[in-house]
């Protein structure tokens, strides 16, 4: 696990303002639960949503916990817990794990400038708050913030031909959601707008980063000039190679190599019908081919309620890779290019009842065999 060191005047003076302000009291703990049961039919073997420790959406039992407690007004400590059933029911992919741990300070009188500190959520582009089965209208989550592209931080290709080898290779994605970073973001809101400053020791593709010595900066801002729109830009730079990545040019370190990340995000809802969009731009640099291993991935979302308890919804989602020259002078994308449709219906029986029904179709576009699932899950809160 990694370690993050934040600079000691900084902590200290941020913690000592919040926790003198008011008295300490006796501070009460609320505590929620998400449990999603499901069974997926089809192509259930497939690994195409299976995160790096075994966890998945489409997995039959996850259990979500969440602790928040506010010691006092300007000062609250929240925990969010994780057990997944895991792939094979046995091992490490069985034990509960801590998701998030961090604090949340408010210094002053204001909500201009606030600061989460800890184990923190990624605030790179507006899925991170839709993650959960009860507030996702469907089971599987974009490919942006999961799929497991070719590129790997352990080792740099050296040449178009070894990429164009490796183009089925499973590495890392161009953002991981299910890993919370140890850092410290800054963040705050003011007449129509919301923005987040992130500064971790992980880049959002990479959880070994941490291991080459580097740090990662990203940020978000948001424009809400109504309840029922919102326009966000993001950004992220920082290492992605491991401590130990081999193959670099003699010279090179492997904090001399970067993820570039930028992105845009909408939202816009009218009565019953919710829409979402989001699309990205990756550059992963390697100085050994000439030119960055870049991709690009977007997804719309479409919410439609049909009545009080019963919705549907769709998502329409794509990755595509760029293209390199091979020695042969053939041009080829450094990935198999994939696109993802995923419909399915929900219907709410009562508060905390929530029941799906969902297709995911994954096609690939230049090489391999569609992957369909069909997934039947029961969302509990409470």
């Amino acid at each position: 696990m990694s370690r993050f060191s934040l600079p000691f005047p900084v902590v200290t003076v941020l913690l000592s303002v919040m926790l003198s302000t008011f008295p300490v009291a006796a501070a009460e703990v609320d505590f929620s639960f998400l449990t999603t049961l499901g069974y997926t039919s089809l192509d259930r073997d497939s690994k195409i949503n299976t995160n790096f420790r075994g966890d998945d959406p489409f997995n039959p039992v996850r259990i979500t916990a969440f602790a928040e407690s506010w010691i006092n007004p300007r000062f609250g400590i929240f925990l969010e817990f994780l057990w997944d059933q895991g792939e094979y029911h046995s091992g490490k992919d069985t034990k509960p794990r801590v998701n998030g741990a961090y604090a949340v300070a408010r210094p002053w009188d204001t909500d201009a400038l606030l600061f989460k500190i800890g184990l923190i959520p990624w605030n790179f582009g507006a899925w991170a708050p839709r993650t959960y089965g009860d507030v996702n209208p469907l089971v599987g989550i974009p490919l942006m913030y999961h799929y497991l592209t070719p590129t790997s931080s352990s080792r740099l290709p050296a040449t178009p031909d070894e990429l164009r080898r490796r183009s089925a290779d499973r590495g890392l994605p161009i953002l991981y959601d299910a890993c919370w970073p140890l850092g410290i973001t800054a963040f705050g809101f003011s007449g129509d707008f919301e923005y987040y400053l992130m500064l971790t020791k992980e880049s959002p593709s990479s959880p070994s980063s941490y291991t080459s010595g580097g740090g990662n900066v990203a940020g978000r801002l948001a424009w809400n000039p109504a309840p029922a729109f919102t326009l966000g830009g993001s950004f992220s730079l920082g290492r992605y190679l491991s401590g130990n990545a081999s193959g670099l040019p003699q010279g090179t370190e492997t904090s001399d190599v970067l993820q570039k990340i930028i992105g845009a995000d909408i939202r816009y809802s009218r009565g019953w019908t919710e829409i979402h969009g989001e699309i990205v731009r990756s550059w992963w640099e390697n100085p050994l081919l000439g030119q960055d291993m870049a991709s690009t991935s977007g997804y719309v979302e479409l919410k439609q309620k049909l009545s009080a308890g019963l919705f549907v919804a769709a998502r329409y989602d794509r990755l595509v890779y760029d293209e390199f020259t091979a020695g042969d002078g053939e041009r080829f994308t450094w990935g198999n290019n994939i696109t993802r449709l995923e419909t399915g219906a929900g219907y709410n029986f009562a508060r905390g009842i929530l029941l799906k029904l969902v297709w995911q179709h994954n096609n690939y576009e230049d090489d391999g065999e569609d992957v369909d699932l069909l997934n039947t899950q029961l969302v509990l809160t409470f």
